[in-house]
């Protein structure tokens, strides 16, 4: 990367707080790492605290970055659902049946080995 997208990264965090952050890594689905990276990038955090926290159910940085998978993820699925309905978009339909397929596997994954 150089650092011209360095910055037009950073700018896209600037004036974010921790929690939008957060929330922002969860809609996009990033890893916890790098979400602790990018709030890093932007607030002085204890970076092993905030991991524990995001690890945690229930702590108010576990639930944002839940909320914005949730987010995420029901904005991926309208989007493409409003696609279907596009006579224009013949392969909106095949990404929309493997996105919930991928889902379906993630949540029987998730509930079998907490993953």
């Amino acid at each position: 990367m150089n650092s011209n997208e360095e910055t037009t990264g950073e700018r896209l965090l600037d004036g974010m707080t921790a929690a939008e952050i957060i929330f922002r890594c969860g809609e996009l689905q990033l890893p916890l790492d790098q979400t602790v990276l990018l709030v890093g990038q932007q607030h002085k955090i204890d970076r092993a605290r905030l991991l524990a926290d995001l690890q945690t159910p229930g702590t108010p940085e576990s639930e944002s970055y839940r909320s914005g998978v949730a987010q995420g993820n029901f904005e991926l699925n309208a989007s493409l659902a409003a696609n279907v309905s596009d006579a224009k978009s013949r392969d909106a339909y095949k990404h929309l049946a493997a996105e919930r397929h991928r889902q379906l596997i993630d949540e029987k994954l998730n509930e079998l080995f907490e993953i």
